[in-house]
């Protein structure tokens, strides 16, 4: 027996580039339900682009394709099933991913992308360049993009929240702040699960409306107080716990020091400051393919995804010592840090 022979370089690098148009499937089968329908009963292909009102042939093409990517599979009787990569592709059910996909493949992305030998020579974003406003101001005036956006925040919040809230002893604190807390799903994790826990959320007035609304209905907002206001202008004063998840890897190092700035001026001694971040290896790479995520931050925002190292420093240049790295899955960890008794460096 011969053993299987090595596939050849060619072979993976065309794989790899192919990833752009099995996203693009993947979004489309999504968005036409298919992921749904199959969780119901099986069905043959014809069967699906008649309910779908799709062409018979291209949508078996499509199937087949995502079949080899182990998105679906068909049993010997040619009825399609779900696989467990489609599952997550359902619009309701817990653990989909299915808007977060939606927002990943939105053309405005893909142009940002399209200008990656400019930022690779200027070391800048591209998004503004290739869609003629910055990411935030884009979010402001195309509203399908920012509630695609805020979907996808919300999707990809729900999935890590339980695990965050019990990853840390946020019972050791009388008021968690979260600062950028989006809808509040990740502030409404940790208050039922510490429920000797009050809660204060800032966020922008648009977003702040909504917030309350989900604090409402989660039964908390007797607990919690929903904030506007602006983190480069100022946080809420004299707590003990600040969280934020995933905010300052949208940032270069100078605006997120303004933002840990304002918390290290606000912060009890004594206090803690959570960041929900992903830390990457200060050598090699991350299995979870954070330097990815990395790049798109650099691309889209000029921010970044940051190693141990980077963290320690950017954090002891704002007045915070570092303590501990509390593990989540994949890249993420729940950065915690004190406020610095000595003296500290100011950024170069």
């Amino acid at each position: 027996m011969h053993a299987e022979l090595a596939r050849p370089p060619q072979a993976v690098v065309m794989e790899l580039v192919s990833g752009a148009m099995v996203a693009r499937a993947i979004d489309t089968i999504a968005r036409l339900g298919i992921p749904d329908r199959l969780a119901r009963q099986p069905a043959t292909i014809p069967e699906l682009a008649q309910d779908c009102g799709m062409n018979v042939d291209a949508l078996g093409r499509c199937m087949r394709a995502l079949a080899a990517v182990e998105i679906f599979r068909a049993d010997e009787a040619d009825f399609w099933h779900n696989t467990p990569a489609s599952e997550v592709l359902r619009a309701d059910v817990p653990g989909s991913i299915r808007d977060w996909v939606g927002y990943a493949v939105n053309d405005a992305n893909f142009r940002a992308w399209s200008h990656f030998p400019e930022v690779l020579r200027t070391g800048q974003p591209s998004f503004a360049e290739a869609n003629g406003a910055s990411f935030w101001n884009y979010l402001s005036r195309e509203p399908d993009f920012s509630q695609s956006f805020d979907r996808a925040m919300a999707a990809m919040t729900r999935l890590v929240a339980p695990l965050v809230a019990g990853a840390y002893d946020f019972s050791r604190h009388g008021t968690l702040v979260e600062i950028g807390g989006g809808d509040g799903t990740l502030l409404a994790a940790v208050l039922n699960a510490h429920p000797g826990l009050r809660g204060v959320l800032l966020e922008a007035p648009s977003t702040a409306e909504r917030a309350s609304a989900r604090l409402a209905s989660a039964e908390l907002l007797d607990r919690c107080e929903v904030v506007c206001g602006n983190m480069f202008e100022g946080v809420p004063l004299g707590h003990d716990a600040y969280l934020l998840k995933q905010v300052l890897h949208d940032w270069d190092d100078d605006e997120a020091g303004r933002i840990l700035a304002h918390v290290r001026g606000a912060i009890t001694e004594g206090g803690r400051l959570l960041l929900i971040e992903s830390v990457l290896p200060d050598q090699g790479h991350d299995p979870s393919l954070a330097e990815w995520r990395d790049l798109h931050m650099l691309v889209l925002l000029g921010g970044r995804e940051r190693t141990a190292g980077q963290w320690h420093r950017l954090l002891s240049c704002h007045g915070f010592a570092l303590r501990e790295l509390h593990a989540l899955p994949g890249s993420l960890r729940i950065i915690e840090a004190v406020p610095a008794t000595t003296d500290h460096a100011t950024c170069a």
